[in-house]
């Protein structure tokens, strides 16, 4: 509260002058309006040399020069449409910051004229209550207390009528800082991205050259409640020379559903083919966390996963996260799986799983979701989609039979690279294994993001991996399945890519299996089980386009 001073004794000449620079707001909108008709200046001009760059064509240059030029001048429209936006951007935010300002100060005129009138009566009625007090002093004895001027009702009254003036103002400045200050925030985060890298540089991340995965899950299976947890560690050799080494801890829950099929027998005698049909189906969410550290040798990359497993054993999944890792993620996933499968042969002998004899159709399908955040201030967020089916039945050759297998297990990943400098990358992924084969076969498309399209492209994932907004056109999560549709459509041959406005990479890997043993039984009634999966990745064949 603002006091005014006061004294016995105190002359009307010694009153104190109005306070205006607390009735007063120190900041020029028209300034800010200015700046704001630069920034949509140079919004405009961006835009037009962003369509003067499309028709700078060099009509008498052909051959391979003349598509390196081409990749080469279309290289710049990203940073010409990210500071369209971004200046399109300050010119809003600028003109809204003012607009806010202006109302201030226009109230605050009200407040400090109203104001100015209370104070010369507050200083008024003070004069007259010292002057009254001093008489009044004077006739009173010494043992009484002495009358001060403050006491006078009428003083009060007024200093309180001022100090709420006074609150108002100060309220106004408040708003006009928040003002200031959230404009100033939101100009930061619409700054463009960082430098636009050279056609054939790899600006969006290096490739994996070599990767060794070791996995153990166990699992456990009550009636139809099924869980388990799963460790994975993989070590990468990426192509800038360094290693990643990725722990990826995984605790899943889930239903499993075997509806029971008939027992089937075809002809008669030793020449009677026994079918034992089976049928399940399981649904099943997991939540677990991705720790990454990077390495300079492999082994050093060896010594960090030997630090996993005696972390893992002495201490549990907890220390791990105090070994300061470079990249922390946090996944979530959903998984549908379904088989039908009749195992048979002649009787009575009855061989089952993927031996002679198997016959009918297996498949499952999962939804992943990811998001990590790295110690030198970047990010990402990605959306996995995953499915696989197998089939087999009995085929007879030469007087001999042996089982015939089809299938093929795929993904497709979609996610968002946000750089500490503020470049945002959209990476988008498709994988394949056929089930019968010793190659994994990938495609990568990748293309840089202006900050709006990544900050639709978040708000889509984040909506897409609830599942809602898919079926509305306007939603974000439709955007940005609309953003990978388009991204998927730029194939090696398009025009996205050949002027280096979308990368295209191929990828050829040779996958071995080291091992994989397996061990299933039931202890006290409950369903138990482990398995260990050793394998290892190389690149064989690596072909770029654009």
């Amino acid at each position: 509260m603002f006091h005014v001073p006061t004294g016995a004794g105190a002359p009307i000449s010694t009153v104190a002058p109005f306070p205006r620079e607390r009735f007063t707001i120190e900041v020029r909108p028209e300034v800010m309006r200015a700046a704001a008709r630069t920034s949509r200046t140079l919004a405009e001009q961006a835009r037009e040399w962003d369509g003067r760059l499309v028709g700078a064509a060099a009509a008498s240059w052909s051959g391979s020069e003349a598509e390196a030029y081409r990749r080469s001048r279309t290289a710049y429209r990203p940073m010409l449409a990210s500071a369209h936006e971004a200046f399109s951007g300050l010119e809003r935010e600028l003109d809204r910051c003012a607009t806010t300002i202006e109302y201030a100060m226009r109230r605050m005129d009200l407040v400090r004229a109203t104001a100015e009138r209370a104070w010369q009566r507050l200083q008024e009625r003070t004069a007259l209550a010292v002057s009254a007090a001093d008489e009044l002093n004077l006739a009173t004895p010494t043992p009484w207390p002495r009358y001060q001027a403050g006491n006078d009702p009428q003083v009060q009254a007024l200093r309180h009528e001022f100090d709420v003036l006074l609150q108002e103002a100060t309220s106004l400045k408040e708003k006009v800082s928040e003002a200031t200050a959230g404009a100033a925030t939101a100009i930061g985060r619409l700054a463009p991205p960082g430098a636009i890298p050279r056609p054939g540089a790899d600006a969006y991340g290096p490739v994996v050259v070599g990767r060794d995965v070791y996995g153990a899950t166990a699992t456990g299976q009550f009636e139809i409640v099924k869980g388990g947890v799963t460790y994975r560690v993989e070590q990468s050799q990426l192509s800038d020379g360094r290693w990643a080494t990725r722990l990826t801890a995984t605790g899943s829950a889930g239903v499993v559903v075997e509806p029971p099929i008939a027992e089937l027998q075809v002809g008669a005698g030793k020449d009677a083919l026994e079918m034992l049909p089976s049928a399940s189906a399981e649904l099943g969410v997991a939540v677990g966390s991705d720790l990454l550290w990077y390495s300079a040798t492999r082994a050093e990359a060896e010594r960090t996963a030997l630090a996993f497993g005696v972390a893992l054993a002495t201490r549990g999944p907890g220390a791990l996260r105090k070994m300061r890792p470079d990249v922390v993620g946090i996944t979530g996933e959903a998984r549908l799986a379904a088989s039908a499968v009749a195992h048979g042969g002649p009787a009575p002998t009855v061989k089952t799983g993927n031996e002679v004899g198997a016959l009918g159709i297996e498949g499952s399908v999962l939804a992943r979701t990811r998001s990590q955040w790295g110690r030198d201030g970047s990010r990402e967020s990605a959306l996995t989609l995953a499915g696989r089916w197998e089939a087999g039945h009995p085929a007879f050759d030469k007087g001999t039979v042996h089982q015939k297998t089809y299938g093929s297990v795929g993904e497709v990943e979609a996610r968002v690279r946000h750089a500490a400098d503020g470049q945002s990358v959209l990476v988008l992924t498709s994988r394949s294994t056929p089930t019968e084969g010793s190659n994994r076969y990938e495609k990568r498309w990748a293309r840089l993001l202006t900050p709006a399209e990544a900050r639709r492209f978040e708000m889509g994932l984040a909506q897409a991996s609830r599942g809602a907004g898919l079926l509305d056109e306007k939603s974000p999560a439709q955007r940005s399945l609309n953003l990978v549709t388009e991204t998927w459509g730029a194939g090696p041959d398009s025009a996205e890519v050949r002027n280096g406005t979308v990368d295209y990479a191929e990828f050829t890997y040779e996958v071995d299996e080291v091992a994989h043993p397996s061990i299933e039984g039931k202890l006290a009634g409950v369903g138990m089980g482990g398995e260990i999966e050793v394998t290892r990745e190389r690149l064989v064949e690596e072909r770029r386009r654009g």
